[in-house]
């Protein structure tokens, strides 16, 4: 008992498989175009967050004034005496 031959036949068709390899190549171009973006976008957030917003030392308060000069708060003995007859 023979067993029947089976042929089989392959065939490539060049043609298909460059445009697949094409597909592939220019989803990878897309993909690497959309990492780099990302990754530009990543470092300028990074950037701009690691700026101070504004120098604390660039903006210094003046010293305290006092609202009277000292020559008008400083009372002779004899003043304190009338204010404090004039409290009795």
């Amino acid at each position: 008992m023979e067993l029947p031959s089976l042929e089989l036949s392959v065939s490539v068709n060049f043609s298909d498989r460059d445009q697949c390899m094409s597909k592939k190549s220019k989803a990878g171009k897309v993909l690497a175009v959309g990492l780099i973006a990302g990754l530009v976008a990543v470092l300028v957030a990074v950037w701009k967050a690691s700026k101070p917003i504004e120098d604390p030392w660039e903006n210094e308060p003046l010293p305290a004034q006092p609202h009277q000069p000292a020559e008008s708060r400083e009372a002779s003995v004899e003043e304190i005496r009338e204010i404090l007859e004039d409290d009795k």
